[in-house]
């Protein structure tokens, strides 16, 4: 299937799927690149040669989908300005690679990422799975235009992202086998999201409401959220006196029986939380920042594995929360 636009000054895009015979325009785009655009797609000055390039392309038409992005000028001949692909999983999710040339950037990405996604939930594939370099900043200005969550971030200089191919929350990955963590945080990332994936949790952070991104959260509108109501537990450390606020109620009066810690910054020379706003539990709230004693503060959440049964010793929560009931049991490139 192919889309064609109409561009300004007599010239024309077509997207269509990749195939073996694009093996020398996509050499030609790859050669063009600079060293920078280079790392920013394979994290360092790897240079594709055909070869790879080959296996590449057979990867995506025999395990996944690709496309390319032909720009036809009025005069002259046409060439290949870009390529977005993904290759299977394990987990049922699509792992992304998207490269545009310099020319080309500031809208083509986008519009090259919207056909694939469209492409892959035609397909069965619920989300797209990338690693970005956190430098990278025009593929993450794209990301999080999008429905996307984090599965973490490394040693923060790369952050692995899923991205939602319908305008709905991305989905958990994968079977559930770990207790699933939900977390709510700023960009999307969590000071306690390895230790806690360490500790035998499944994390995925969300970046919360948002101003610039398609649509509205789910949890706000009063829709299901695929992500809070298969979660096993949920951690909101947004401001209350933002949406934080509104998420903490609005998981609390889901009523799905899925514990929700809050985590707040302490009033300054207190240590005390600060005023909750009305419908939050105060049992639920915590200024605990030390990643291992959240951790503990889950444990006790999700009534799992003893505490003691992690590795060194277990530090005491700071607070005190009932057991719940628990519930049910390469590299994205450079972009513009």
């Amino acid at each position: 299937m192919e889309r064609v636009a109409d561009l300004p000054h007599g010239r024309r895009l077509v997207v269509r799927p990749v195939s073996l015979d694009d093996l020398d325009a996509l050499l030609e785009l790859y050669q063009h690149l600079s060293t920078d655009d280079l790392h920013l797609r394979f994290f360092s000055a790897f240079r594709p040669s055909r070869s790879w390039l080959e296996d590449w392309i057979t990867a995506q038409t025999e395990r996944g989908h690709g496309l390319v992005a032909e720009l036809h000028e009025p005069h002259g001949p046409s060439r290949i300005v870009g390529d977005a692909g993904y290759v299977l999983l394990d987990d049922g999710s699509g792992e992304l690679a998207i490269t545009i040339e310099p020319s080309c950037r500031g809208w083509l990405g986008p519009y090259l990422l919207d056909a694939l996604a469209v492409d892959a939930a035609e397909r069965g594939v619920p989300t797209l799975q990338a690693e970005i370099l956190t430098e990278n900043r025009r593929m993450l200005s794209m990301v999080r235009f999008r429905e996307y969550a984090t599965l973490g971030h490394g040693d923060w200089t790369t952050v692995r992202v899923a991205i939602a191919t319908t305008r709905e929350t991305p989905v958990w990955l994968g079977a559930h086998t770990r207790p699933r963590l939900l977390v709510e945080a700023t960009g999307g990332r969590w000071r306690a999201t390895e230790p806690a994936q360490d500790a035998g949790y499944d994390v995925v952070v969300c970046p919360g409401p948002r101003p610039g991104r398609r649509g509205a959260c789910p949890m706000l509108e009063g829709r299901p959220c695929p992500l809070a109501d298969d979660a096993d537990a949920i951690v909101v450390a947004l401001p209350l006196d933002g949406p934080g606020g509104d998420l903490a109620r609005g998981h609390e009066a889901a009523q799905r029986g899925i514990p929700v810690l809050v985590t707040v910054a302490p009033e300054p020379g207190t240590g005390d939380p600060p005023p909750l706003p009305e419908g939050i539990d105060p049992d639920r709230i915590t200024t605990e920042r030390n990643p291992q004693k959240l951790i503990a503060i889950l444990d006790h959440l999700t009534a799992g594995a003893s505490v003691s049964d992690r590795s060194g010793p277990a530090p005491e929560p700071d607070v005190v929360v009932p057991p719940a009931v628990p519930g049910p049991a390469e590299a994205a490139g450079p972009e513009g």
